[in-house]
């Protein structure tokens, strides 16, 4: 989130447009990370999932596994992450391709794609 974005936000609740329960659920919203999947009408082939050592550029995960078995595998994705179950089901049923989760946290890189 932009500076300029968070500072919006707070002016917001400052001049009272938004109470300060709804200003805080807004800068939630811009801190969590979206999905950039693209809808194509194609079948989804692959769910890739990638964890990266940021400091070294090695990589400590490499899965690639076959749409036929996501609907099985989706059940393993935490409640309450950024991109839930659904939302990932609703991107495949609907051919959607690319990156759906692209995180840096502390020394690691996990991007998850449809491809």
């Amino acid at each position: 989130m932009s500076r300029e974005e968070r500072l919006q936000i707070l002016k917001m609740v400052q001049e009272d447009k938004v109470t300060a329960e709804e200003g805080a659920r807004l800068l939630e919203a811009l801190d969590t990370p979206q999905p950039t999947a693209k809808i194509s009408g194609q079948p989804v082939r692959w769910l890739r999932i990638r964890v990266t050592d940021r400091h070294t550029g090695r990589r400590k995960v490499n899965i690639n596994l076959p749409a036929s078995l996501l609907s099985w595998a989706i059940r393993f994705i935490p409640e309450g992450t950024s991109v839930g179950q659904e939302e990932i089901m609703d991107l495949i049923r609907q051919g959607g391709v690319g990156k759906i989760v692209d995180v840096d946290e502390d020394d690691e890189r996990v991007e998850i794609s449809l491809e």
